[in-house]
């Protein structure tokens, strides 16, 4: 979370969470809100990211909230690079991520069109880095930039 907006970073295991969660650990907190599961809601008319218990190898896990501003898919890489994503790159790479309850026929519609409306009203990044670079500084350029 940086000047009250949130940014999520939804990834398999292995992506790269906790090690960017450390490397804003090791730099400034940022407000974090997990290392690993974030909770996203449509509330009020609009997309809250929320702490959940379950941190992940950083051991972040905090509850508090912040309105969705981005949302940043980690790629490993040599420089840091923030890409915009089309609608479809964006889909392709949220579907592994969240929690959807695929063999509930009555309930996936309802979990689908939440995803369909957070990328239609959220803009998708991949957030290509190495941990030899700075990021956090990238990523504090960037939400100013939004």
């Amino acid at each position: 979370m940086r000047e009250g907006r949130g940014l999520i970073f939804p990834g398999v295991s292995g992506a790269g969470k906790s090690t960017l969660a450390r490397q804003f650990l090791a730099r400034d907190g940022a407000g974090l809100l997990s290392d690993d599961r974030i909770l996203v809601r449509w509330q009020d008319g609009a997309h809250q990211a929320y702490g959940t218990p379950w941190p992940g190898g950083a051991q972040v896990a905090v509850n508090a909230s912040a309105p969705l501003a981005a949302i940043l898919f980690p790629a490993r890489g040599d420089d840091t690079v923030i890409r915009a994503l089309s609608a479809q790159d964006a889909l392709d790479r949220l579907l592994p991520v969240p929690s959807v309850l695929w063999h509930e026929p009555e309930l996936l519609s309802g979990q689908l069109e939440s995803c369909e409306r957070l990328l239609r009203q959220i803009p998708a990044f991949e957030l290509s880095w190495s941990p030899a670079t700075g990021v956090v500084d990238e990523l504090h350029a960037f939400v100013g930039r939004l």
